[in-house]
């Protein structure tokens, strides 16, 4: 008989290959049973195939269609209900309160115009003196000092300090003096200098109503550079009295924010 090397499964060849010797080896076993184990599966992949194409023919002849259920297998009571359902409240939005006013009264301009007076003096330390009567909420104006604005003594509110009034504070000259007076008396730091730090230093401060500078706030520094912070707020503490703002014809108090440009050239 001839057998054929080239099968690996042949069991002449196994026999040959594997005599007297390796028979419990698992290559013996495999090569053995290579075509029993070959003829097992594909009669289960068989099997599987059938099932599968026997499940798709029985979902096909299905009939989906819905049934309807005939009329006698419901019941209708159309006796109405004696029972009363209740009825939700609905929240209504109340409207606000009506607030307090007075009718404006319209006045005939005549010639012999009526002169009530100046206000008492108990009137005016919870009012601010204005050119027109306004109500408001009231306010300590107690504190009250007197500047001299170049035309005699003038009251003022020391109070309150004012950032938009009606005139505003000037420096001598304008503002082409003021940067003109910033450039010249301005001195860098030599340390910040030498280490290249430069940027612009933001500040507030008060003109008081006689026009001297006040309290110098720094809003936002340089950033590493604390010595040039405090070179702008000296320059600004050592600037000449301004021309004080005026707020309803009296000086007042007003805030200037001003910023300060530390550039190496």
């Amino acid at each position: 008989m001839k057998i054929n090397w080239n099968n690996a499964t042949s069991p002449q060849r196994n026999e040959i290959v594997f005599q007297g010797r390796n028979h419990h080896y698992g290559a013996f076993t495999i090569r053995s049973s290579y075509s029993r184990t070959m003829a097992q599966i594909l009669f289960g992949m068989a099997i599987a195939a059938a099932l599968a194409f026997l499940a798709h023919l029985l979902s096909v002849t299905k009939d989906n269609t819905p049934k309807l259920i005939p009329d006698e297998f419901f019941e209708y009571d159309f006796t109405p209900p004696t029972e009363k359902i209740p009825i939700p409240k609905i929240p209504i939005a109340q409207p606000p309160p009506l607030l307090e006013s007075i009718k404006f009264q319209a006045y005939k301009i005549i010639d012999d115009a009526r002169n009530d007076g100046p206000p008492t003096q108990e009137k005016l330390t919870d009012t601010q003196i204005g050119d027109q009567n306004l109500g408001g909420e009231k306010g300590d104006f107690s504190s009250r000092t007197e500047v001299d604005g170049g035309n005699g003594p003038v009251e003022v509110l020391t109070s309150e300090i004012y950032t938009i009034v009606n005139v505003m504070p000037e420096f001598p000259g304008g503002m082409a003096e003021l940067q003109k007076y910033i450039q010249t008396h301005i001195q860098y730091p030599q340390l910040e200098k030498e280490a290249g730090i430069s940027g612009k230093c933001f500040l507030r401060f008060v003109i008081e109503a006689d026009g001297t500078i006040g309290l110098v706030d720094i809003l936002q520094g340089i950033p590493g550079g604390k010595a040039l912070d405090f070179e702008a707020q000296r320059v600004i503490k050592s600037m000449p009295n301004w021309t004080p703002g005026m707020n309803n014809g009296r000086p007042a108090r007003v805030y200037f924010n001003m910023p300060i440009n530390f550039q190496i050239k």
